[in-house]
């Protein structure tokens, strides 16, 4: 949902950690008595598959460092409507040099941060780090012919809707609790939003608003995200598309009302998700962890920014890394919320629509503006 991925302001803290020699691509200039170099490679290619081009380059590295010491694959995490992969790497003939790759899926820009291990580089890297941050933000914040203004004012109105009446097909609106894997692989617990139409059939809610949905085609091609439902005295049972069978009673701390923006109640001011994705639950040792933030107005303007972190244990790879960045850069625009619907409309003038709904609480259920989906993201209040 995000337009920019910014990582302007950066911490980066080395534990133990060989340096680094950025040999080719444009220099990123920076002064320091450390060593430091930075340089950025690719720039105008292709953005497709960031890990599997940041496995590429350290193949091509390895021509002229020799092997990659054992270390974990690029690890992907998905901040907003980006992808942002990292990967920390040694190698034979320079064992002495840590190469840090960062890339995201809005441009073939690969950020190279290398650093010699002196006691300079510890108090040196931050701001090495927070250039190389610099340079992937402005790519982002600033696509070709697209000059960056996030503070335009935007007076567009919505764009019409191509299908209004699927919401005349629509029972009720709920969410469930469900399980995923969160940061370094833990499994934790999540909510789904879940639509049931009048037929009996369920539908997964996905990132789009529902009069964004040609639902006959989806049936088609994304038969999975259906099931049926139906509804007794005390309980609804939802069989999904799989055949698996899942019983609910509402409000019983598994299934629970989701209500629309025309209820009595109101945003309050900022919502935050945390995401992230890695393996080291699983054994592993790199964990990229990530973070969104949206921010709400009472004139109808809204905020959106962005953190990321990356780290490596170094127990593959020798090098025990973690790096941080927070967002000084955010989008912005204005907003509009109808129904189940929450409309965006950037400072470029592009508009998305997503799905919205408050979160419930208490039984019989009233509205608990403390919790928001966002399409099937589930954002808590900082307020």
């Amino acid at each position: 949902m995000m337009q920019s991925l910014a990582l302007p302001a950066v911490a980066f803290l080395l534990a133990a950690a060989a340096p680094a020699v950025a040999d080719d691509g444009r220099p990123v200039p920076y002064a320091n008595d450390a060593g430091i170099r930075l340089a950025v490679e690719g720039e105008g290619g292709s953005g497709a598959q960031p890990d599997r081009r940041l496995a590429e380059e350290i193949g091509r590295m390895e021509t002229s460092l020799g092997a990659a010491l054992p270390g974990a694959g690029p690890q992907t995490e998905t901040v907003g409507e980006h992808r942002l992969a990292a990967m920390f790497r040694r190698f034979e003939n320079d064992p002495g040099t840590v190469h840090v790759l960062l890339t995201t899926d809005a441009d073939g820009m690969i950020c190279h941060v290398t650093a010699p291990v002196t006691q300079q580089m510890e108090a040196a890297l931050p701001a090495a780090i927070q250039a190389c941050g610099g340079e992937l933000s402005r790519k982002i914040a600033t696509p070709t012919g697209q000059p960056s203004n996030a503070e335009q004012t935007v007076s567009a109105a919505p764009r019409p809707a191509p299908f209004t009446d699927n919401w005349s097909k629509v029972d009720d609106v709920f969410f469930r609790v469900t399980s995923r894997f969160g940061v370094g692989g833990m499994v934790v617990i999540d909510y789904e939003p879940v639509i049931l139409f009048k037929d009996g059939t369920s539908y997964e809610v996905g990132d789009v608003a529902l009069e964004d949905v040609d639902l006959a085609a989806a049936r088609g091609s994304k038969s999975k995200l259906f099931g049926r439902w139906s509804r007794s005295t005390d309980a609804y049972t939802l069989t999904a598309a799989d055949g698996k069978v899942h019983r609910y009673a509402l409000q019983d701390g598994s299934f629970f009302e989701a209500f629309p923006a025309d209820q009595e109640t109101a945003l309050l001011t900022r919502y935050k998700r945390v995401s992230g994705g890695g393996n080291t639950a699983l054994g592993g040792e790199t964990m990229i962890a990530s973070s969104n933030t949206y921010s709400f107005s009472p004139d109808g303007r809204f905020r959106i920014e962005g953190s990321v972190g990356a780290s490596t244990a170094g127990d593959q790879s020798g090098i025990s890394t973690t790096l941080q960045g927070k967002s000084s850069m955010a989008v912005s625009g204005r907003f509009t919320l109808e129904h189940h619907t929450l409309t965006l409309i950037y400072a470029d003038g592009h508009q998305e629509r997503h799905f919205f709904a408050f979160a419930s609480k208490n039984n019989p259920p009233v509205p608990d503006a403390h919790m928001i989906f966002i399409g099937d993201s589930t954002y808590i209040s900082e307020d």
